[in-house]
């Protein structure tokens, strides 16, 4: 079952994401890492975790999305005109 947090592995965590995507055909993805007790650097490494292991998965599922054009399958609907490969990871700290 899938549930709201982001737990797991890469591979997991994209599987969220896109699940989510399908779900509700957002364009954009935000996450909130709450700092609570956790330490400067967990945080960071949160982050950094996000953009170096779970972004190239979900560029590499979008770019193959987008560039499918709409050819009659649900890929049209990734072409809205923005760039859905252009998966950002925003921190306010």
């Amino acid at each position: 079952m899938l549930a709201a947090l982001l737990v797991g592995s890469p591979e997991e965590v994209a599987k969220k994401i896109l699940f989510e995507h399908e779900l509700f055909h957002n364009g954009r993805f935000m996450a909130q890492i709450r700092v609570g007790t956790l330490s400067h650097d967990r945080v960071i490494r949160a982050i950094e975790w996000l953009s170096i292991e779970v972004t190239p998965i979900l560029r590499k599922v979008f770019g193959r999305r987008s560039a499918a054009g709409s050819g009659g399958s649900a890929a049209g609907r990734y072409n809205t005109g923005e760039p859905l490969n252009n998966w950002q990871v925003c921190a306010a700290t």
